[in-house]
């Protein structure tokens, strides 16, 4: 069984609700007025999930089952082999 990172789009920050919250402001680096001219329009925020690749068709049955059955509870789907590895902010 192998991984792979892939992207999920959660929507858009502005930069005053990044900068707002910023901690620890590094003064060697642009200031944060600097940051706010740079990227006028904010970002879009993406999610990096490293979900497992399932490739044999035993693996297929038992991800499919599992799915079958949360579907059944209505208790969300929360695949097994999937965790949240980081956060990408692209300028928009």
């Amino acid at each position: 069984m192998k991984t792979a990172i892939f992207l999920e789009y959660l929507g858009e920050i502005s930069n005053d609700l990044i900068l707002q919250n910023l901690t620890n402001e590094n003064q060697l680096k642009p200031s944060v007025e600097d940051f706010r001219l740079a990227f006028p329009l904010g970002f879009t925020v993406s999610v990096q999930i490293e979900q497992r690749i399932y490739e044999t068709p035993e693996e297929k049955k038992r991800i499919n089952e599992f799915i079958q059955d949360r579907l059944r509870r209505a208790s969300g789907i929360e695949a097994p082999g999937r965790k949240v590895v980081g956060l990408v902010l692209t300028p928009r």
